[in-house]
């Protein structure tokens, strides 16, 4: 009989029906006849409710759910709901599909208004992630990269997987994508390789570059010995760091070398800002640094810098 109310589109009588029921599938129903009626807060809520405990018609919830939310302009909450869902190890093909669909979409709308159209937004996944792959410039890898972040990015996990383990890409390109990864919530782990070193990854559990706590600390370090001194010294300390940090990355800096790759960025950026003061000696006295340590340092960070230009 309700069945046949809201075939009829006989919303409120099928409601005075399913008032009192807390039964699985009276509950969807209800949440059909309160999205029916524009009733869209109330029919959010009923979903929250049953989406917890449904079991027959799971899939069919979150879909009600992530339509009333978007008809609601709650795009990131919806966003939310289908990274969760499409990071799951197992979902019924017909729902995947809608779910990928919808999400490219939100994807689409929340870029369409902030970007410039170029090359980039006109080729298809299949091309971008084959693009991907075959890149040797490091502008265009970059255009690539920032696309990737545009779209829905499951769709690119095998080329991903590829790119993360070919040593001939530069670290720096795989902290991008692992950061990629870990916006759009894709919970599954990765293997990277850099310099013969194997490291195994799961995004979501990662810290973005600029949240890590080692970062807060060497900037510490920077303000202290710089502060406001001269400005543009410390916001090119900074950008130094990043460079070194994305090129570590998902590892970060050990409490222990902390003061040592603080002090390494603060000689290096003065060596090229030609800065009057001898940081070296004043730093390596001050922290009790070893020379040789902060020689190597030093190389190391030379040599980031030169990959990234």
């Amino acid at each position: 009989m309700i069945d046949q109310l809201i075939a009829a589109g006989r919303y409120e009588d099928a409601l005075r029906l399913l008032k009192d029921s807390n039964d699985e599938v009276h509950m969807y129903q209800k949440i059909l006849c309160l999205y029916s009626l524009k009733r869209l807060n109330e029919a959010r809520i009923e979903c929250e409710i049953l989406k917890e405990y449904a079991e027959k018609n799971y899939y069919d919830v979150i879909a009600i759910y992530v339509t009333i939310l978007i008809e609601m302009n709650s795009i990131e909450e919806a966003k939310h709901v289908l990274e969760e869902e499409l990071s799951m190890p197992y979902i019924p093909g017909k729902y995947e599909n809608i779910f990928n669909e919808t999400y490219d979409e939100l994807l689409k709308k929340g870029h369409e208004n902030a970007r410039n159209i170029n090359f980039f937004d006109t080729i298809s996944d299949e091309d971008l992630a084959g693009q991907l792959l075959l890149s040797n410039e490091k502008e265009i890898t970059l255009l690539l990269l920032e696309q990737l972040e545009q779209r829905n990015i499951r769709r690119f996990i095998p080329a991903l997987k590829e790119f993360l383990l070919d040593e001939n890409k530069e670290r720096i390109f795989k902290t991008i994508i692992l950061e990629s990864l870990y916006d759009q919530n894709v919970n599954m782990e990765f293997e990277l390789k850099d310099k013969g070193e194997l490291i195994k990854v799961n995004p979501v559990n990662c810290t973005p570059v600029m949240e890590l706590e080692c970062a807060g600390k060497v900037f510490e370090i920077i303000d202290k010995e710089i502060g406001n001194k001269d400005i543009s010294f410390s916001e090119y300390c900074e950008e130094v760091l990043m460079g070194y940090l994305g090129n570590i990355y998902p590892n970060s800096i050990e409490d222990s070398h902390i003061s040592l790759v603080a002090s390494a960025i603060i000689i290096y950026v003065a060596s090229l800002m030609n800065s009057a003061t001898d940081y070296e000696s004043l730093l390596i006295e001050k922290y009790k640094l070893n020379e040789k340590d902060v020689e190597k340092t030093l190389t190391k960070l030379e040599n980031m810098m030169i990959l990234q230009k």
